[in-house]
């Protein structure tokens, strides 16, 4: 047991000395490490805050974000529903001038046509009665038709 004693002493004056200057330090470490375990939550803390706000926006957003789509699909919709009833108003609008103009353009070009079949008609007329008076009229009819001018010619001066 003698053996135990000294060496037990040993311990306790080595314990009592290490707690005499020790003590200080080890509770200024603890304080320390107190104080940056605090501010180290304090900023976690604040973190999960700023993530929760966040992620109820990025829900909020996402959510909405449905809505929205749908809204611009509705706003394309009746957009192309009314570009198309525009397209189509104009379409008949054109249609209506077309058919307008060809139907001014055809009757100019019937009028062109009858006044030059007209034209030709009497030229082909007038040709076909010279051919015949030509040949039919004999020399006593030209020199009656010739004193007939005369006469008339000389009565209305």
């Amino acid at each position: 047991m003698n053996t135990l004693i000294l060496p037990s002493i040993n311990l306790l004056i080595l314990l009592a000395v290490l707690f005499y200057f020790l003590r200080q330090p080890i509770k200024d470490f603890v304080k320390a490490r107190h104080h940056s375990v605090a501010t180290e939550l304090q900023k976690s803390q604040g973190m999960l805050r700023e993530s929760k706000i966040k992620y109820d926006e990025f829900v909020t957003r996402l959510s909405s974000v449905d809505s929205e789509i749908e809204s611009l699909r509705m706003t394309s919709r009746q957009d192309a529903l009314e570009m198309k009833a525009r397209i189509l108003a104009q379409a008949q609008k054109l249609s209506v001038n077309i058919q307008s103009d060809a139907k001014n353009a055809a009757m100019t070009l019937r009028n062109e046509l009858k006044s030059e079949l007209s034209k030709e008609l009497g030229e082909a007329v007038l040709s076909r009665a010279a051919k015949i008076i030509s040949t039919k009229l004999s020399s006593a009819d030209h020199s009656k038709i010739r004193n007939d001018f005369a006469r008339q010619v000389g009565g209305s001066q």
